[in-house]
């Protein structure tokens, strides 16, 4: 294995764990800014980070980009909810890690937005349990499509979830980029298969990896 850095002993993983456990229970009442404040303090805590630069890029920066996302999906749809934006933030604010790590100022480009938009939209018409099999089964057959190639939407849901896909095809353009879609589609892959959990028994940790894995690429 690599060197990975320090070590944390099972009583440091325990105070950390319950420090984010006592954050997390005002997260659905809190406010944005105090949203962002405590995941920066929590970050820098959590992995023993004392550089104030590094603070500053987690609370100023991506307070910035929380923002502007949270603006762009009220625009496009004014029904979003508050919930919905910040879990399209976690995708988000991952993705301007990655950018900081790389260099880049952090930044919330067209298809980063349509991406972190994509996955509370889809992930939860699927997971909703108000809706039949049926329906979940032939949203998915022609999301697939549409992450294909192009298909016209039939209905208001569909319209919104394409507009982030065509969001996406304007920034990287399917015969430069296949890749891009190729990553999108083992997404969608790993989607499908999630939808086991809701009829049967089935292998959970592997299916959340192979979500989560897909998702990070």
């Amino acid at each position: 294995m690599p060197p990975l850095g320090r070590t944390f002993t099972v009583h440091e993983q325990a105070e950390r764990e319950t420090a984010v456990d006592c954050a997390l229970e005002n997260f659905e009442t809190a406010s944005l800014d105090w949203i962002v404040t405590t995941f920066a303090r929590l970050a820098c805590v959590a992995l023993d980070i004392e550089d104030r630069q590094t603070e500053l890029l987690l609370r100023e920066d991506f307070w910035a980009v929380a923002l502007d996302l949270a603006s762009q999906a009220r625009r496009l749809d004014n029904s979003v909810s508050a919930s919905d934006i910040l879990q399209a933030c976690r995708n988000a604010w991952t993705a301007c890690g990655l950018e900081a790590l790389l260099g880049e100022p952090p930044r919330l480009t067209p298809p980063v937005f349509a991406y972190s938009m994509l996955y509370p939209y889809s992930d939860n018409y699927l997971d909703n349990p108000s809706i039949s099999d049926e329906a979940k089964l032939r949203f998915s057959a022609r999301f697939r499509l549409r992450l294909s190639g192009d298909l016209a939407p039939i209905e208001a849901f569909e319209n919104i979830v394409w507009k982030f896909v065509s969001l996406i095809e304007g920034y990287w353009p399917r015969q430069s980029y296949p890749a891009v879609y190729d990553a999108l589609l083992a997404i969608h892959n790993a989607q499908e298969r999630s939808l086991e959990q809701q009829r049967r028994a089935s292998d959970i940790l592997r299916l959340s990896f192979a979500k989560g894995g897909a998702s990070v690429l």
